[in-house]
């Protein structure tokens, strides 16, 4: 049967391709919600063991049934696909089921919570037509893209190092560190930007609330020289969500939390620090630059990701952030991890080099 044929057959009302999404906390109403909003799409159920959850979905969301069991949801044949929104610790038994259920998978961030793990859900047995896909939702990013494309048109010039934070007070998980809770999203944004992967890793952490981490700084070191840095914490009192890529000729600032302008790209050229005779002058020293703010379309990311996984089960295509790019996320997480075991020795990479992205 053709694929066209075959997508004709489990389209529900309208054509739709039709979504269950397992995991109904903080996250899930939010793709729940960007599905139902489009014309080609229909959210048929929900799946959590919370009964809590499971009634604030049915209050919003009317119509979309709820179930306390998830393989109950996956074993009927009502959903086409099914977005996994659950804890990092059940993805691989979660995302596993769903690929042995015929399911097209959507899994949040991070791919697994350990890189065998991830390295499994690659290797699971799926039909060639079944998409597997990561929420990398940078990678889906107006901003982000805009970025990338000013890194490869030589706006900035030879990249020379990248600087992530990413702080927030909570919410602390309990079966991951901050390192596999906040960096995936900083880790899949440094392999996009730069197309390649690091030659090392090393990271500290400190456990200041629970035994796992919850402050973490990770230093990724790519084969030409350029460096990333990626700063995480669960006990910070302010959100940030920044970026810097210091270039040759310029330098990208990206803030997330900046609605009206989350990039600006900053002309400075080195200069020697000009004398002064007071504490005075000291202060009132500035260091000027030209700087130019692009637009940026504003949509909203995670639309954006759910309308990708869209255009992938309908084409066959796959998705940009693909298993592939999720294993090698959790690898190098997994090689932060055993460096701050290790007191922040390095951990050297295999397959370094370019990526296809």
């Amino acid at each position: 049967m053709a694929q066209d044929e075959k997508l004709d057959e489990l389209r529900g009302e309208a054509g739709r391709i039709r979504l269950g999404v397992i995991g109904c906390g903080r996250w899930g109403p939010n793709y729940v919600r960007n599905f139902s909003e489009m014309t080609d799409s229909q959210v048929i159920a929900c799946a959590d063991p919370s009964d809590s959850a499971l009634t604030r979905m049915r209050e919003r969301f009317p119509g979309v049934r709820g179930y306390a069991d998830y393989r109950e949801m996956i074993g009927s044949d009502e959903c086409d696909a099914v977005v996994v929104v659950t804890p990092a610790s059940t993805h691989r038994e979660i995302a596993q089921a769903c690929l042995q259920a015929g399911k097209h998978v959507l899994v949040e961030k991070p791919l697994a919570s350990t890189a065998e793990d991830a390295v499994a859900l690659m290797e699971c047995e799926r039909a060639p037509e079944q998409i597997l896909m990561v929420g990398h939702i940078f990678r889906f990013n107006s901003a982000v893209n805009r970025a990338r494309e000013l890194v490869y048109d030589g706006t900035l010039g030879q990249v020379r190092y990248l600087h992530f934070i990413r702080t927030n007070l909570g919410p602390v998980r309990k079966d991951v560190s901050v390192l596999w809770d906040l960096a995936p999203h900083d880790v899949s944004m440094a392999l996009y930007l730069l197309n390649a992967t690091p030659r090392t890793v090393s990271a500290t952490t400190q456990a200041y609330l629970k035994t796992k981490g919850d402050v973490g700084v990770i230093s990724l070191t790519f084969g030409d020289g350029c460096l990333a840095t990626i700063f995480v914490s669960w006990i910070d009192p302010r959100k940030q969500r920044r970026m810097d890529i210091v270039g040759s000729r310029a330098t990208l600032q990206f803030d997330d939390m900046n609605l009206s302008e989350p990039l600006r790209i900053c002309h400075a050229a080195l200069h020697e620090e000009p004398s002064y005779d007071t504490f005075g002058e000291f202060q009132l020293i500035a260091h000027s630059s030209n700087v130019i703010i692009p637009t940026i379309e504003s949509r909203e990311p995670l639309k954006v990701q759910c309308e990708h996984f869209l255009q992938c089960i309908r084409s066959g295509k796959q998705p940009t952030a693909d298993v592939e790019d999720g294993v090698r996320v959790c690898q190098i997480l997994a090689a932060a991890e055993q460096s701050a075991a290790n007191g922040g020795a390095p951990v050297e990479i295999q397959n370094e080099g370019s990526l296809s992205v």
